[in-house]
């Protein structure tokens, strides 16, 4: 709710322009996996179909796509698990040394963004302990209240305006409508004032983000298929090389790569946390845009 999205949509150029690189970046890393692992893994058809929907927009929609083609169930059950963990691995790679890296190859991040970021988002900037401390506070349990009480007017007319849509579009319907309601609402300036909206999203996002972690079965490694988990891993490294390499032909700064990196091959829930961690607040929404347009 607290967010400037006039100052936000400023980076929406950028980041749609990396969001069709990225999904270019797939659909070619599919084309050379396909004839590297010929005769190597069984339903090569079916993994070929369900990588290009994972890596588009999250789990949702390689469980849409195994349903649409009547994949087989316990193809669809490894590579889940191998998608879990293997995500994890990007997720932290992102969060710690890719910016690093990236940015001997890539543009950084234009400094009036930055100074922008600086000063329309400062409430959103601090990403420490220390931050969630409001929520403890009179003012933040006040916030939290009015926060959570908007939030389930969003999410209630949200899911009977879903109930209208066919049902294969309900999910992903839904989706789009709980975020564009909320990005609606910080139109109005009373409820963009309440800053603590955003910490109690993010400490909803944090325990997304552990549920997620706890729910990896670890079990499924000690009998590995090594040439499907190869092909998501490779999956992984190529096209976020890919990516880069067109990045880098079109001039797009490492944030906005980063960001639309992992809209693409993560999912809506983590873009506050790689936001936080890139320090640029200015591409949450670009961010969760490009993350809604994959899903």
């Amino acid at each position: 709710f607290s967010i400037d999205l006039k100052s936000a949509f400023t980076q929406a150029g950028s980041s749609s322009k990396s969001m069709l690189m990225a999904f270019a970046s797939i659909i070619i890393c599919t084309f050379i996996l396909s004839f590297i692992f010929q005769g190597h893994i069984e339903g090569l058809w079916q993994v070929a179909g369900l990588s290009v929907g994972a890596y588009t927009g999250g789990g949702p929609n390689m469980a849409a796509i195994n349903a649409a083609i009547e994949g087989d169930k316990d193809i669809f059950v490894m590579m889940t698990s191998y998608d879990i963990l293997l995500s994890a691995i990007y997720l932290l790679f992102v969060l710690s040394f890719a910016k690093p890296l990236f940015t001997k190859v890539l543009l950084p991040a234009a400094q009036d963004v930055l100074n922008k970021s600086e000063n329309k988002f400062a409430h959103l900037g601090e990403e420490t302990s220390a931050s969630y401390q409001v929520l403890g506070t009179l003012r933040g349990l006040k916030e939290g209240i009015i926060t959570a009480v908007l939030s389930l007017l969003i999410i209630g007319l949200a899911l009977g305006l879903a109930s209208l849509l066919p049902s294969s579009m309900k999910s992903s319907g839904t989706i789009i409508l709980i975020t564009t309601l909320g990005m609606l609402a910080s139109f109005i300036p009373q409820i963009r004032r309440l800053t603590v909206s955003f910490r109690v999203g993010m400490y909803l996002v944090l325990v997304f983000c552990f549920t997620m972690g706890s729910m990896t079965n670890l079990s499924v490694l000690a009998d590995l298929n090594w040439a499907l988990f190869s092909y998501i891993g490779l999956m992984l490294i190529g096209a976020m090389t890919i990516h880069a390499g067109l990045c880098r032909v079109f001039k797009i700064d490492v944030d906005t790569f980063l960001v639309t990196s992992s809209a693409a091959i993560m999912s809506v829930p983590f873009i506050p946390v790689i936001v936080g961690a890139l320090r640029n607040q200015a591409l949450l929404v670009p961010g969760f845009c490009a993350a809604i347009t994959g899903y």
